[in-house]
């Protein structure tokens, strides 16, 4: 049976782990930090030949976006009509722009958030066969979108055609590896199964 991950019941990850099998939920970048996870990951799982799923965001680390996703995301949403840039938490406001926000800031606003994110698929190959990698996107779209994916609605016409164009950017900049995956499904096996 796989048992899904919570933060709130981080404690007893030791039965977790020692069913034999791990499925994470984005949980894991949340998690790298903490000793309980650490020693777990280093007893390993073991004697079983089950296989673990983990749906990790593997992106840059504290959101450290690249300056190339930076530009991207930037030329993209000056490409957007001003409607569609109405912040949903604050409709009076727009998104004008996207920064990297400081390590310091990502730090202070939560101490857990991706704060190894782009170490998991390389942590994982120590521990485990990773059997597969199957990215999703998010590169672009995770923090263009950010606040203002509730804009793009059947309600706004032409919307839904702006966002099919945004996922048309981001797979064919995905493809030409000009960017990489920062969602991804895992799935891994112990090295004893």
């Amino acid at each position: 049976m796989f048992r899904l991950f919570s933060r709130k019941n981080l404690e007893r990850i030791k039965y977790v782990w020692g069913s034999g099998r791990i499925w994470g939920g984005s949980q894991v970048q949340h998690w790298l930090e903490h000793p309980l996870v650490q020693e777990r990951i280093n007893l390993k799982v073991s004697g079983t030949a089950r296989l673990n799923r983990l749906d990790e965001f593997i992106g840059p680390s504290r959101f450290q976006w690249t300056d190339a996703q930076i530009q991207t995301m930037n030329e993209q949403l000056q490409q957007l009509p001003k409607h569609l840039r109405r912040l949903i938490s604050d409709q009076s406001k727009f998104k004008e722009r996207i920064v990297r926000k400081t390590v310091a800031y990502m730090a202070a606003a939560d101490p857990s958030e991706a704060v190894r994110s782009l170490e998991i698929v390389p942590l994982l190959a120590q521990y485990f066969r990773i059997l597969e990698v199957k990215g999703y996107g998010g590169a672009i779209l995770h923090e263009l979108l950010y606040d203002i994916a509730g804009n793009f609605c059947e309600e706004h016409t032409g919307s839904l055609d702006y966002l099919r164009r945004l996922f048309e950017t981001e797979d064919q900049l995905t493809a030409s590896q000009k960017i990489r995956d920062d969602f991804a499904v895992i799935i891994v096996r112990s090295r004893e199964a």
